[in-house]
């Protein structure tokens, strides 16, 4: 008959233990990581599903949400996050559009009318840009309904701003794209604008 180590036994049921361990301490780490994935995917939703809803009051929902749903971890559900950033992706728009009408204006090859168009939209789509920064810089520190009236003064400033580039190069012969681009920095704006509206009563 074999003969065994007096040893083996508690070595073998050691063994087996620390592998029961690991196989259901591996089933909990699973367990913990599938129940935070679900929650970030939860408040995920909750945060999209917020921003569809806060964008369906605007003049554009459609972009709103294809704007803004990317930033969902972000904005989570809070009004004034949303605000903040509206104003962010259009001040992005408005710098980008003004660098394309700086580059436009600097080329060459157009006419005396669409030049001088041109400068007055760069000049008007800088101010806007300047506006939409006061705006973001606000919104960082933002104090009662004074600091929104503010903002909501500047956001209008930038609006009416863009509004009269784009007016500006309606008879123009300038490339699509480039009018394309101004339009949707005057929605952005618009959309930005409703937002930091809806965070207080505008004051009479």
């Amino acid at each position: 008959m074999a003969r065994y180590s007096s040893t083996y036994f508690p070595s073998c049921y050691a063994t087996a233990a620390l592998t029961t361990l690991l196989i259901f301490g591996s089933f909990g780490f699973h367990g913990m990581t599938t129940c935070s994935a679900a929650r970030i995917h939860i408040h995920k939703k909750a945060s999209t599903n917020f921003i569809a809803t806060k964008c369906s009051t605007t003049t554009n929902p459609r972009l709103c949400v294809d704007t803004l749903a990317s930033h969902a971890s972000t904005i989570q559900d809070n009004p004034s996050l949303l605000a903040r950033t509206a104003i962010s992706v259009c001040l992005a728009s408005a710098q980008s559009t003004s660098a394309v009408l700086s580059s436009q204006s600097t080329t060459g090859g157009l006419g005396a009318g669409d030049a001088g168009a041109v400068g007055d939209c760069k000049t008007t789509m800088g101010d806007s840009a300047d506006k939409l920064q006061k705006s973001l810089d606000a919104m960082g520190s933002l104090r009662g309904k004074k600091g929104i009236n503010d903002i909501q003064t500047w956001m209008s400033t930038a609006l009416t701003d863009v509004a009269m580039c784009r007016e500006g190069l309606e008879a123009s012969n300038m490339d699509g794209s480039v009018k394309s681009s101004i339009v949707n920095a005057e929605q952005l704006t618009s959309i930005a604008l409703a937002f930091v509206n809806g965070l207080s009563p505008v004051s009479p």
